[in-house]
């Protein structure tokens, strides 16, 4: 079992004390405005390496801003949501990355998910076209679909080597079909056996269960032949011991939040947040079923 960087945090807002173990694939999950992001954001910041990236959830918006927003008009913003636009306007000066394990994510990405091509305009920095598969001519991000803006930073992340040892990204299913979340699990997966340190803040049950889903596979003996029936490579296989998951729970009495690590077993995470209430929902389905 490897042994992994822990980081103690005390008193950051409404979150009192918890120890964040610094693992290849970590969640964030829980009760909406609990310090998920907050929490994030202070990790990102104090790690001491500038190879690391974030990718907020107001990706889409600064992304479609950037040139005004570096054009001074706009100061109001985030040291994470600086270093995005930052990352946006200059990203592509580092060239193409040859990273083999890298270049394999990017065209999962494009083919799997975008199904469609995005670059950069290198005359026009911080401008990103989109050339979906079947259109003759690319197409700013103004007119794109809000799945090509909110995967176009992280895409160009990586195609640019810019996306360092650490990713942080808040929400990574945002506007995605549920099909396509399950691809974008396979994607965190695939970066986090690559050797980047991966933080996602999620609400997505679909992600989680895909994460389960590979763990369950690596303790399997017979992986290998299920991977290859569902059509799986070992890059989308993961340990439990290479993932943690930390739940968010705000209490109503004071509104300080409780931050808990989940435990794992060979099955994966048992995850509350999502288990209660999709047996809620489950149980009005029957309940309010129309006989034929």
């Amino acid at each position: 079992m490897d042994s992994y960087t822990t980081m103690r945090v005390e008193n950051l807002a409404n979150i009192g004390k918890v120890d964040i173990e610094l693992t290849p694939l970590i969640f964030f999950i829980g009760d909406n405005n609990s310090g998920k992001s907050y929490l994030a954001n202070y990790i990102f910041e104090n790690i001491e390496s500038i190879n690391k990236s974030y990718f907020p959830i107001t990706r889409s918006g600064l992304l479609l801003a950037c040139s005004d927003i570096t054009n001074g008009t706009c100061q109001k913003l985030t040291s994470t949501q600086k270093w995005f636009i930052d990352q946006v306007a200059k990203g592509y000066l580092n060239g193409r990355t040859s990273n083999s394990s890298i270049i394999k994510i990017i065209d999962f990405i494009e083919s799997k998910i975008i199904r469609g091509k995005v670059e950069v305009q290198q005359e026009k920095p911080g401008e990103y076209l989109y050339q979906a598969n079947h259109l003759e001519k690319p197409i700013p991000m103004s007119l794109s679909s809000g799945m090509v803006t909110s995967l176009a930073p992280l895409l160009a992340s990586l195609k640019y080597s810019n996306i360092g040892n650490y990713c942080f990204i808040e929400e990574p299913e945002m506007s995605l079909h549920p099909e396509l979340e399950w691809r974008m699990a396979q994607v965190l997966v695939r970066l986090a056996n690559a050797g980047i340190m991966v933080l996602a803040i999620t609400h997505s049950a679909t992600i989680i269960q895909h994460v389960n889903n590979m763990i369950k596979l690596s303790n399997r003996e017979d992986r290998r032949e299920l991977a290859k029936e569902y059509g799986y490579e070992p890059e989308d296989i993961i340990s439990s011991d290479m993932v943690r998951m930390y739940q968010f729970d705000v209490n109503e009495n004071d509104g300080m939040t409780g931050v808990k690590p989940l435990e794992h077993s060979v099955n994966g995470f048992s995850v509350p947040t999502f288990g209660h209430y999709l047996r809620k929902l489950k149980d009005q389905i029957w309940d309010f079923q129309i006989e034929p």
